[in-house]
């Protein structure tokens, strides 16, 4: 999948690789109410793909048909921090991150139910330099640490989550 625009409305385009390489266009999706897609995350284990939606605080779930990558909406969820533009999940599948550019935050939601995201946790991410948003999330490779990028015009900050087993 390839996609995010800051046009209006903006599309993901769904490929399918030929057997030579080639990539050919399979299908294109609108974003929902003529919004605009920006940060997008295919879940690990399921053939679902979240795809954020800033202007309206949102998050859309799309399914995908494994064999033909033909995408269908499902639902759009509300976020609580305002401007969405990252997205990440845990290796496992079971919590989406969205990192908040415009109030510095992170929302945090179950996706047990891949298809249908529950809000768990709005955390605010400290501040400092004015102005600075999350612009980027990540886990480490074992797991152990999630980062929250914040920049601002004149700075930038990192943080990091020391993640639980629990």
């Amino acid at each position: 999948f390839a996609g995010g625009s800051s046009t209006v409305p903006s599309q993901i385009y769904s490929y399918r690789m030929q057997l030579n390489g080639k990539m050919k266009l399979n299908q294109t999706v609108v974003a929902p109410a003529g919004n605009v897609f920006l940060g997008e995350y295919v879940h690990p284990t399921q053939n679902v793909l979240y795809a954020a939606l800033p202007p309206t605080n949102q998050v859309a779930v799309y399914t995908y048909a494994g064999a033909t990558g033909l995408l269908t909406l499902q639902t759009q969820v509300p976020t609580t921090g305002a401007l969405p533009c990252w997205l990440t999940m845990n290796a496992t599948g079971t919590r989406l991150y969205t990192g908040n550019t415009m109030d510095n935050t992170i929302d945090v939601f179950d996706t047990t139910i891949a298809t249908a995201p529950v809000f768990l946790q709005h955390v605010a991410v400290k501040q400092t330099t004015a102005g600075s948003g999350v612009t980027s999330l990540k886990f480490d490779p074992t797991g152990q640490f999630f980062y929250a990028l914040s920049n601002s015009p004149t700075s930038s900050s990192l943080h990091v989550f020391n993640v639980n087993a629990d």
